[in-house]
């Protein structure tokens, strides 16, 4: 026998909250963001040659852009101190788009010396004042400010550019 409480579930006619099927978009665009933001939350530091193992895997799985490492500041987030090293080991299959998380001037910097191992480069800022102190060391006015740079020096470099905002829901 069925459980009341479930079957009377079943039966509740739900608002459809998405429209029409109709509108919704032919296609999505997926970012794996996974080498990028699980291996930095990982207590421990995760072999180059298992970074690059995985984000083979994933290149080769059907997606088609991946954010493969950041270049932040090595002494704040060890995880990622091989970016270099990540971007020279891995394979780049046509059709597959690379991006990196960069922080500010100086990551970019250090990014453009692998130059055409990627294709895109993602930047952030967080909604919140004091996230984005903790996160960066700047206010989100100061981060503007060096965005605005570094998206011009990105863009004079070829590079496909997207802004990302952390902590926007809270």
């Amino acid at each position: 026998m069925a459980d009341a409480g479930l079957d009377a579930w079943a039966r509740t006619d739900f608002p459809n909250t998405l429209g029409s099927v109709s509108s919704l978009p032919k296609t999505v665009r997926i970012r794996e963001v996974g080498p990028r933001d699980g291996f930095q939350n990982e207590p421990d530091v995760i072999p180059t040659d298992e970074k690059v193992r995985l984000i083979g895997m994933l290149a080769t799985s059907g997606l088609r852009r991946l954010e493969v490492t950041s270049f932040v500041r090595p002494d704040v987030i060890p995880q990622l101190a091989d970016a270099e090293e990540v971007l020279e080991g891995i394979e780049r299959p046509e059709g597959v788009a690379y991006s990196v998380l960069i922080p500010n001037e100086k990551g970019l910097e250090r990014a453009l010396g692998h130059r055409e191992r990627f294709d895109e480069v993602n930047l952030f800022l967080s909604a919140s004042e004091t996230h984005n102190r903790k996160n960066v060391n700047r206010s989100i006015a100061e981060s503007l400010e060096g965005l605005e740079r570094t998206i011009a020096r990105a863009s004079a470099e070829g590079l496909r550019c997207e802004g990302v905002i952390a902590v926007s829901f809270g």
